[in-house]
C-alpha cells in the first residue's frame, strides 16, 4: 500500500478550527516539500488572522536541511528586535 499525503483537510478535519487561534503563530513552509506540499502551509497562513509566515528553500526536513535558517527564523520570531 503507498502512503497518502496528509492534508489540512485529511481524516482529522482542523480547517474549521484555525481562525480561532490567537496566539502569536509562525507558519514556516517549505518550497521543495514532497511529503508535505507547501500550499498546506499557504492555506493554514490563510487561515490564521494575523499571523506570521516565512518559507524555506528547504525540502520535508528543514532542521536537517537548512538548520541556521530554521533557526533564525524562530528567533527573530520569538525574540524580536533583540
Amino acid at each position: 500500500m503507498g502512503q497518502s499525503t496528509p492534508s489540512v483537510d485529511g481524516p482529522a478535519e482542523i480547517r474549521h478550527l484555525l481562525p480561532k487561534i490567537q496566539a502569536p503563530t509562525l507558519v514556516i513552509g517549505c518550497a521543495r516539500d514532497a511529503l508535505i506540499p507547501v500550499h498546506h502551509s499557504h492555506e493554514i497562513h490563510a487561515a490564521i488572522p494575523g499571523i506570521s509566515y516565512a518559507e524555506l528553500d528547504s525540502g520535508h526536513v528543514a532542521r536537517a536541511e537548512r538548520p541556521e535558517e530554521l533557526v533564525k527564523l524562530i528567533r527573530d520570531f520569538t525574540e524580536p528586535g533583540e
